[in-house]
């Protein structure tokens, strides 16, 4: 599968109801990759954008992928945009958030997908058939939810 991605938050950071305010794209690193194509490492994925190559799954790789992404502290995420390749898609995609606690330490990444994670849902997406594998699918996800880890479980 293969996948860009662009996140952005509210700029109120408190657990409590997020107001209306400007999103704005925000930093964050890749904690945790089950696996990546080489020509297509999930480090793509940190700079969004027209050049940005995207992160694709292992050729032949085993399902479900994970992807963790690591925010700079507990951020109110308002909503993320994932782009899928017009031929390699994800059957499903399911979002799930960690909010770590304030005097919580940091784990290894070997950890990090044992953390309990709050699933925030899923998303389906076309195989793209009808297309003829000629359109990519953009898909804006509303979160609205503090979050340290988002992690990003890809089925085939």
């Amino acid at each position: 599968r293969r996948v860009h991605g662009n996140f952005q938050k509210r700029q109120q950071m408190s657990t409590e109801e997020y107001p209306e305010t400007n999103c704005d794209i925000l930093p964050y690193r890749i904690a945790y990759c089950s696996g990546e194509d080489p020509g297509h490492p999930a480090n793509e994925l940190l700079l969004p954008g027209q050049h940005c190559k995207g992160w694709e799954s292992p050729p032949h790789g085993s399902f479900p992928q994970i992807l963790v992404l690591q925010f700079m502290g507990v951020i109110g995420l308002n909503q993320i945009q994932i782009l899928s390749h017009q031929a390699k898609i994800a059957s499903r995609i399911e979002l799930f958030s960690y909010a770590q606690e304030e005097n919580e330490e940091l784990v290894g990444p070997d950890q990090i997908p044992n953390l309990h994670f709050t699933r925030l849902g899923h998303i389906q997406l076309d195989n793209n058939e009808k297309n003829g594998y000629t359109s990519r699918e953009l898909k804006t996800v509303k979160i609205n939810a503090p979050v340290f880890y988002l992690k990003i479980v890809f089925y085939k």
